[in-house]
This record gives structure tokens, C-alpha cells and sequence, in this order.
């Protein structure tokens, strides 16, 4: 049989509430104390008939102007019975006595008929509960033997019942707001179900279904973790669901065993590196995931600690890289992201900034995508999208600089002269030719891109176009 409540009592008929002058954590206590039957208080002996415990036992006018004893004598032998609360016939604002607090009722009958008519409502409740949490049962257990996802009995439970239920997994906010109802799984699971908002009328419902969807989640969880791919096949799930292009699982990836929230980063190692030495070079800042290879270099998901900057993480990984003594050696690091969903976000921020380490387009040797200092306009130019965007303006802005271009070197005359200010000297001077020859060239390229690189009013638009063109296309198709 479900549990119902003092409190829940109270929420279905308003001729019943807590005394005025109550001690609101004692009252408390007496409205989560669960509740049988009305008892009416009689004139003639026996006044109460037997009590097991979890009574409301009613006191009307008559009853408390004959009492044998005092109230508070009274009410203290009625609290050792057990009963669960008391309630008196009293003018709304009249502060009452007791060891407990008490209730007060309004009725315009006599109690005994206020004594069926609410036993009447706790048996028509109690039906009520029970054949929801029957058809709950029944549901739960179907999906039980399904190996439903926890998830999905999470939404089912919710369409069955019309109450609002979700799932916080461990790192989620949890934090209960008015209404809701929670029942949290085993310690070590991190599983919490919340029901609600829902109405005082329905607390009771809410608690019977948060703790029969918590029992079944748990089953679906431990399932789970039985099935957890380990080892290899964990590695190359992660991959999968990182770098493929697939409709992104949230549940499968949680099923791997990464936490539903966090502050997550993915990183990248050049080739020169291997899981291993990826996975120790990670764990400076958080706890590690390996995640394989993608396009030669090693990929690992960290949940950097929360108490990290960006600063540090930086300062953290580079002297971790300087200790492993390898020149040319760098990480590639995405931006933060809070949850599991956009990790695959954070997995494309990573390889961009990894494909700009390789072509040495930025300095690292760790360069983190979210440190603009370090990406500079990279870090905008990689949110115009789709690239032909960018192909588009690149095509524009140099005009026939690619055609007229066969071997590269007019492009990356213009880059190094663009990149030193429009200084000659120190064009030539990174170049390794004479001045004269950067002339020459800085002539044809204006020729062939129709603008004038030594005018400051075009080197934004050059410089961009360039930066641009290397980002859609292969090194090899810009040399």
C-alpha cells in the first residue's frame, strides 16, 4: 500500500491544518509522519477505541471541555501510542498546547461524520495510488526485461503517470525546487530521480513514483555497468562517438562511464605521441578518458578540475610537455564543455586547433582553443560556417594569386609581408631575400589579386583571404 502522509491529508481537505504558534521543524515531523485512519474521540467510555499507531485522532468541543485529565496529559499518552498527529476543534488563531504540535479542524458536523468522510478520502486515495503504481509496476517491469535505457524509462514512467520526471546524474544540479519530490539511488551510482513541480495534492503520487522509477533506473544502471565495454573496446567507442559522423547518443556515451556534467576538454597529441604519454600529460589536470587516434594523433577526453583557469591549465600541460624532453612536441586543447552532449563539439574545436599546430599556422606548444591570445582570428574565422563560406571570400579576396601562384611562393611572400606590418625590411629579412625582390613580388601580386598589398586599407582583407584558403584547403594545395 502506498505511504500517505499527514501532510498529504491536509493537502486534500482544507478543513484540516497546523495549529497557529507551531514549531516549524516539529511540525514538520508530524506532517511527513505517515497516516492510517481518522479516529473520532468519543463522550461516552471508551473515548478512542484500540490504537495500533499512525492514527488522527479527532477532539471535538465536547470532548475537550470533559477531558478527565489536562490537554497536555492527554496528548503526551496519545503521542506515546503512537498515534500520528492530534487535531482540536479551535478558533483559527488560538495557539494550542502539547508536546507535539497539533491540528486544528473546522467543522460544521459532528466529528464522527468528519471521521468517514476522511476515511473515506484516504481509501479513495489509497485505490487511486494503487492502481497507478500497479500499471507503474507493470510498465517498469516490461522495460526492465527490455534492458531499456534509464532514459527511457525515465520518459515512460513520465507519460504514464502526466507528472514532470527527470533524471540528474552525478555532477548535475540537483537542487530541489518547490514541488519536487527526489529519491536518489545507492551512493556510487551518482543517480538522482526528481519528480516535479508538482502540487501538494499530489506529493504523495510523486514520492510512490520517484522511488519505483529510482528502483528500476538503478536496476538499468547496474545492467549497465555490466555491459560497459572496458579496455579497447571503451577507447574505441569514445573515438566513435567523438570524431564519426553519427547521430550523437547521449546514453551510449554515458553508458561508457563518463559523467553527465563536468567541465570537459579534449585534447590532441601530435604524432609523435602515444596514448599512453598523452593520458599522463592529461591527468595534470583532471581525470582522463582515452579516446584512440584521429587522423594520426592521439586523442584523450579530460574533466579538468574545476578549480582550473585557463592560465593555469596551459601552465600545467607545457611544463608537463617540457618535462618529456621531445622538441616540436605540442597539444592541441579544445574549449570547455559542461556536458557529455557537446563533447563532440569540443572534439571538432580540438582537431582544428591540432591541424593548426601541425601546419605551424600558431605557436604552441600547447594552444587551447577558448585562449584567443594564442588562436588569434583562427578562433573566429572556424565559426564561419559550411567552408565554402570561407572558400568563397578566400576566392574573391585573391582573385588569380592561386592560378598565377603554381609553387606558393607569392603566397607566403604575402603572408610573411603582411604578418610583419607592411615593413619591407622585415619581409625580406624573414624571407631571406633582398629587398628588391620583394618588391618585385609584392608588384605581381598586386597585379594578380587586383589590390595593393603595401595599402593598409587592403592587408585585412589579403591576410584574412590567406589565413582562410589554408583553413579549407590541404597544405599541399597552397604551396
Amino acid at each position: 500500500m502506498a505511504e500517505i502522509t499527514v501532510g498529504d491529508l491536509l493537502a486534500w481537505d482544507p478543513r484540516l491544518m497546523v495549529a497557529a504558534g507551531s514549531e516549524p521543524a516539529a511540525a514538520r515531523d508530524v506532517l511527513e509522519r505517515e497516516i492510517a485512519w481518522s479516529v473520532a474521540a468519543r463522550a461516552a467510555p471508551p473515548m478512542l477505541p484500540p490504537l495500533r499507531g499512525g492514527e488522527l485522532v479527532l477532539l471535538s468541543h465536547r470532548i475537550l471541555d470533559d477531558l478527565p485529565e489536562p490537554l497536555d496529559s492527554v496528548l503526551a499518552e496519545l503521542e506515546r501510542l503512537g498515534v500520528a498527529a492530534v487535531a482540536l476543534a479551535a478558533p483559527p488563531g488560538q495557539g494550542l498546547p502539547g508536546p507535539a504540535p497539533v491540528l486544528r479542524f473546522i467543522a460544521d458536523a459532528p466529528t464522527s461524520e468528519l471521521e468517514g468522510e476522511l476515511n473515506r478520502l484516504l481509501t479513495v486515495r489509497r485505490g487511486e495510488l494503487y492502481r497507478t503504481g500497479n500499471d507503474l509496476g507493470r510498465l517498469l517491469a516490461a522495460m526492465t526485461s527490455a534492458s531499456a535505457a534509464s532514459e527511457a524509462i525515465v520518459a515512460k514512467a513520465a507519460a504514464l503517470t502526466g507528472l514532470p520526471i527527470r533524471l540528474a546524474r552525478a555532477g548535475e544540479p540537483t537542487e530541489p525546487a518547490p514541488g519536487d519530490v527526489m529519491a536518489a539511488a545507492p551512493a556510487g551510482l551518482g543517480l538522482t530521480i526528481v519528480v516535479g513541480p508538482a502540487t501538494a495534492a499530489a506529493s504523495a503520487l510523486s514520492r510512490m513514483v520517484a522511488e519505483r522509477v529510482a528502483e528500476a533506473v538503478v536496476e538499468a544502471a547496474r545492467r549497465t555497468e555490466e555491459q560497459r565495454p572496458r579496455g579497447a573496446a571503451r577507447v574505441a567507442a569514445l573515438n566513435f562517438h567523438l570524431f564519426d559522423e553519427h547521430r550523437f547518443d547521449r546514453s551510449s556515451v554515458l553508458g561508457l562511464g563518463l559523467p553527465a556534467a563536468g567541465c570537459f576538454r579534449v585534447l590532441l597529441g601530435d604524432s609523435g605521441f602515444d596514448a599512453a604519454r598523452l593520458s599522463r600529460l592529461a591527468r595534470t589536470v583532471g581525470v582522463v578518458h582515452e579516446a584512440g587516434m584521429t587522423q594520426g594523433w592521439p586523442a584523450a577526453v579530460a574533466d579538468v578540475r574545476s578549480d582550473l583557469t585557463l592560465a593555469t591549465l596551459q601552465e600545467r600541460l607545457e611544463t608537463a610537455l617540457r618535462a618529456e624532453g621531445r622538441t616540436g612536441a605540442w597539444l592541441a586543447v579544445s574549449g570547455s564543455v559542461p556536458s557529455v552532449e557537446a563533447l563532440r563539439e569540443a572534439a571538432q574545436q580540438a582537431r582544428f586547433v591540432a591541424r593548426l599546430l601541425a601546419r605551424g599556422a600558431i605557436r604552441g606548444p600547447v594552444a587551447a582553443f577558448d585562449a584567443v591570445q594564442r588562436m588569434g582570428v583562427y578562433q573566429l574565422l572556424y565559426r564561419i560556417t559550411p567552408d565554402t563560406a570561407l572558400r568563397e571570400f578566400a576566392a574573391t579576396a585573391l582573385g588569380d594569386l592561386p592560378a598565377g601562384d603554381r609553387h606558393g611562393e607569392l603566397s607566403r611572400t604575402l603572408l610573411a609581408f603582411l604578418e610583419a606590418g607592411g615593413s619591407g625590411v622585415d619581409a625580406a629579412h624573414r624571407l631571406g631575400i633582398h629587398r628588391n625582390t620583394l618588391s618585385y613580388r609584392l608588384r605581381r601580386i598586386a597585379q594578380l589579386t587586383g589590390q595593393d598589398p603595401a595599402d593598409p586599407q587592403r592587408r585585412l582583407a589579403l591576410h584574412l583571404a590567406l589565413l582562410a584558403r589554408d583553413l579549407v584547403e590541404p597544405p599541399e594545395q597552397s604551396e
